[in-house]
C-alpha cells in the first residue's frame, strides 16, 4: 500500500511565501561553502530569524549531548540585536564572527552551560529539564522544538515568535528548517 503524506501545509507556507522558499534553498550552498567559518550556525540561525523567514523575536540552539553530559549553548538571536543584513553577513561572515561577539543575547547563550542528566533513554527530557533552562534564560512566551543530531546528539531550539507565528501555525516547518542547523559544524 502507497502511503502519501499530507503536505498541504508546504503549500501554503513556501508557495504563499517565495522569499522564504528561496532563503530554506539557498542555506546548504551557503553551509558548503563557509564550512570553515567560525559561527556557522550562528550565521545560519540568525538568517532563519529573520522578519523574512521565520519572524523569530529571540532563539536560542542548544546541543544536549550524552556523552558529555550537557547542554551547551551554541547559538543566539535577537531581532533586537539584529543589524546586518543577511547579505552581508555571507558575503564577509568573518566581519559578522566579529560583530556578533559583541552581542550580549549571543554571547550570554554561548555561555550557557548545564551539566545534568538531560537523556534518559536517548531521550531529551523536556519536562523538568528544558522548563529550568527557560527560566534561566528568562523566555517569556517560548516554544520548544527537540531533533536528533549526529552523535546521538539532541538539538533543542527554544524560540519566541513575532508577528508570523509561521512555527507554531506549521510545525512541520521546524522539521525541515533545524535540519540546516544540524548540518553546521558544532
Amino acid at each position: 500500500m502507497d502511503i502519501k503524506k499530507d503536505e498541504s501545509w508546504a503549500r501554503s507556507v513556501f508557495v504563499d511565501n517565495d522569499e522564504f522558499l528561496k532563503t530554506i534553498l539557498a542555506i546548504p550552498r551557503k553551509i558548503l561553502d563557509n564550512h570553515e567559518v567560525d559561527g556557522l550556525a550562528q550565521m545560519v540561525l540568525h538568517e532563519l530569524g529573520q522578519e523574512k523567514n521565520l519572524d523569530l523575536k529571540r532563539a536560542y540552539f542548544m546541543v544536549s549531548s550524552p556523552d558529555f553530559n550537557h547542554v551547551r549553548g551554541v547559538a543566539g538571536f535577537c531581532s533586537q540585536e539584529s543589524s546586518d543584513s543577511c547579505q552581508v553577513m555571507w558575503q564577509d561572515p568573518n566581519l559578522f564572527h566579529q560583530k556578533i561577539q559583541t552581542s550580549a543575547f549571543h554571547e550570554n547563550m554561548k555561555k550557557f552551560l548545564q551539566k545534568e542528566d538531560f537523556h534518559r533513554d536517548g531521550v531529551v527530557q523536556s519536562s523538568k529539564y528544558i522548563d529550568d533552562i527557560k527560566a534561566i534564560l528568562n523566555i517569556e512566551s517560548p516554544s520548544v522544538y527537540t531533533w536528533n543530531l549526529r552523535n546521538n546528539n539532541k538539538g533543542i531550539l527554544i524560540f519566541e515568535e513575532s508577528q508570523k507565528r509561521l512555527c507554531t501555525c506549521h510545525p512541520e516547518v521546524l522539521e525541515h528548517v533545524t535540519a540546516l542547523l544540524g548540518l553546521c559544524p558544532l
